[in-house]
């Protein structure tokens, strides 16, 4: 953990010499810095190196100029100083255009220290009193776990309508709850994914963005409405009732600019300790069950069938032009009879993937002749997904398919860490480290992972699949929470190591 500082000094590589200079006058009146270039250490990450230098400094000087308005690195840079609450203080070293600046930007006191700025002095006195003033720490969430699939595949027209709702012609917020309905896997999350991580809601909603994942059976609601409050303010959350935490979240957004993204939303009961905000707020949630959404809703859409096109790239992902050009009416034709239905075709695409493009037309053939024998039209959603899922689970061993169900035993809508699979697919299967590796890949591969990020060592599955995977074959569910929990080896859960924070969150989970 690098020592804490007085200040990080964000700048592109263009103003090096403009850094450089301010650095040394800094230093001369007795602050401490870090400057990314000088203090960096050869061979370590260059991006964790400089998340923890933005966490342990109190402010951030952003040198802007045309040249840091285009640069990606500086823009990580604040955004992450916005988000563990460090103070940023924009001071220029060249002029740049006004309406290129993010908006929270524009808000700010700006300092010009361009050599040719009038009244320099003045302005260096009022950095340097800035500086020394205490700042009570305001953070700006943003959920960088919820990243976008490999497989994203675009879908203007249902992405450009939900931008209208919420961001408006003047690229400033819109204050209502809007919703994103329909069935399960038609890519409702995937959606709302790709709306947080545009620029537009980005700088719209300028004071963060949260996101909540209830479920069927959200576990402990009280616990995620208790995060939402540490994610705004930072500091551990003191109430312990639904309303006394809802009331000090809803003061903490009171006067903020913050989109909420409720995921999944199973209950109204569940949903409602999360409509909260204040006049600047705005809620998108997402959910199969339409009678859930309060009645002010102020923006409804249905996000079902792909259109053809969109449907025949997330089939296609992976192969070449030259292989889906020669088989272009076979991929429509799979696409149609797979309703255009993004989740079955993720599973498509991962069983004719283990053919490969040597062997595409036996794999599609096979996968048709299967689907011949189930007859999907008439079957119900859920039925359709246990279906295509015995499909792919045909390409796999017994007991690697045995090793996909050992995963139903941890709960819908939650990171699993790696550790604790590991842990689940020794004892149940007498697998060692790589080799739980190696069957993750496998998966991944196999489309049967909602998510696999190796960043943050966990992995998430769909809830469809997750049902899919039980209503496949009888499972011994008690005996697979048993074996799980016996793994670690513990006498008395009083003593279960602090590293394990899945399971101390978990354990009520997997006792019951």
């Amino acid at each position: 953990m690098p020592e804490r500082r007085d200040v990080f000094i964000s700048y592109s590589r263009a103003n090096t010499d403009f850094a450089r200079d301010l650095h040394a006058k800094l230093q001369a009146q007795g602050f401490t810095l870090w400057r990314d270039r000088s203090d960096m250490e050869g061979g370590e990450n260059w991006w964790q190196q400089i998340q923890e230098a933005i966490e342990n400094v109190d402010t951030m000087v952003l040198v802007l100029s045309p040249k840091a308005l285009e640069s990606t690195v500086v823009a990580q840079e604040w955004q992450y100083a916005r988000q563990v609450g460090t103070r940023v203080i924009p001071v220029l070293a060249e002029r740049v255009d006004f309406e290129r600046v993010p908006r929270w930007m524009k808000r700010l006191d700006w300092l010009d220290l361009r050599p040719e700025a009038d009244e320099l002095d003045l302005t260096w006195q009022r950095l340097l009193r800035q500086l020394r003033t205490p700042y009570e720490p305001r953070r700006v969430p943003f959920p960088e776990a919820e990243k976008l699939p490999q497989d994203f595949v675009p879908r203007p027209d249902l992405f450009e309508a939900l931008l209208k709702a919420l961001v408006d012609e003047q690229h400033g917020a819109v204050a209502i709850s809007a919703a994103l309905r329909g069935v399960g896997g038609y890519g409702k999350t995937t959606l709302a994914r790709a709306l947080i991580h545009d620029v537009r809601v980005r700088d719209a909603f300028d004071d963060g963005i949260l996101w909540v994942t209830l479920g069927e059976n959200p576990e402990n609601l009280l616990g995620k409405l208790q995060d939402v409050y540490v994610r705004l303010s930072g500091q551990t959350c003191p109430y312990q009732t639904l309303e006394q935490t809802k009331n000090a979240v809803a003061e903490l957004l009171k006067d903020r600019y913050v989109l909420i993204v409720i995921d999944d939303v199973w209950n109204a009961d569940h949903l409602a300790p999360f409509l909260v905000g204040g006049p600047h707020c705005a809620h998108l949630i997402t959910t199969r069950y339409p009678e859930t959404l309060p009645r002010d809703i102020g923006f409804s859409q249905t996000v079902d069938a792909m259109r053809p096109s969109e449907a025949v790239q997330l089939l296609t992902r992976g192969f070449s032009e030259r292989a889906v050009a020669q088989h272009q009416r076979a991929f429509e034709a799979l696409a149609r009879r797979l309703f255009h239905w993004a989740l079955l075709l993720k599973l498509a695409n991962g069983f004719l993937g283990d053919y490969g493009e040597g062997a595409l037309e036996r794999g599609l053939r096979e996968l048709n002749a299967l689907l011949d024998q189930v007859g999907l039209g008439g079957l119900d959603d859920a039925d359709r997904v246990q279906k295509v899922l015995e499909a792919t689970f045909s390409r796999l061993k017994p007991d690697e398919v045995a090793r996909f169900r050992d995963l139903c035993i941890f709960p819908e809508d939650v990171r699993i860490p790696l550790s604790a699979i590991e842990k689940l697919w020794r004892a149940t299967g007498n697998l060692n480290r790589a080799q739980c590796t190696l069957l993750l890949n496998r998966f991944e591969k196999f489309s049967l992972l909602s998510e696999y990020d190796r960043e943050t060592g966990t992995v998430r599955l769909h809830d469809a699949i997750r049902s899919a995977a039980l209503a496949h074959q009888p499972t011994d569910l008690p005996s697979l929470h048993r074996k799980f929990l016996d793994a670690y080896g513990v006498a008395r859960w009083a003593d279960l190591p602090p590293e394990e924070p899945y399971l101390w969150d978990h354990l009520a989970y997997h006792l019951i």
